[in-house]
């Protein structure tokens, strides 16, 4: 027999093994944890969806990446701003996904990634020490569970300081994006 026709054969024999079960992306409409208010009527939404980011994304954050002054929070908010759809049917830009609570942000992150990639990640790492390899698999939805909270994130957070009561909300992407440029007020 060949070389040709074993090779064959060994192609014909690896094509019988079952295909890979790959976790697909899932719809990404879900529930933000305080939402955003209209300003115009004072009410709130909270249903969220976002959408799977694509090659023309990565360019763009691969663009994003190389602007001189760039921090971590602006190219988080990018890869947000990509992949917010709307909330409460509204649609999303970089200004509404300014008006989330780091919360809403970091969910919204979060679902990105589960729409994009499905809710398995498999992270290959190599100890530092012996240079062995380590496997991870990352179960999005068991490794990183959504938990509600008793407080009222929409409502202000009273602070009580030796200097009087204060009335202090939660942050939001403006402020975060703020703090990184230093900005403290």
């Amino acid at each position: 027999m060949s070389s040709e026709q074993d090779q064959a054969k060994e192609l014909n024999k690896q094509m019988q093994d079952p295909m890979p079960k790959v976790s697909s992306p899932l719809p990404g409409t879900f529930n933000l944890l305080a939402g955003i208010q209209d300003p115009d009527t004072g009410e709130w939404s909270d249903a969220a969806v976002v959408r799977e980011l694509t090659g023309r994304d990565e360019e763009q954050f691969d663009i994003l990446r190389k602007k001189e002054g760039l921090t971590y929070t602006d190219f988080y908010t990018a890869i947000v701003v990509a992949g917010l759809v709307s909330v409460g049917g509204t649609p999303s830009d970089a200004k509404l996904v300014d008006r989330l609570i780091e919360a809403d942000r970091n969910l919204v992150f979060l679902e990105t990634l589960k729409a994009t990639y499905g809710t398995d990640r498999d992270i290959v790492r190599y100890c530092p020490h012996c240079n062995a390899k380590n496997d991870i698999t990352i179960e999005l939805d068991q490794d990183f569970p959504i938990k509600g909270t008793d407080i009222d994130l929409r409502a202000p957070l009273e602070v009580k300081t030796s200097k009087g009561t204060f009335k202090l909300r939660l942050p939001n992407g403006a402020d975060l994006a703020a703090g990184a440029r230093g900005n403290t007020t």
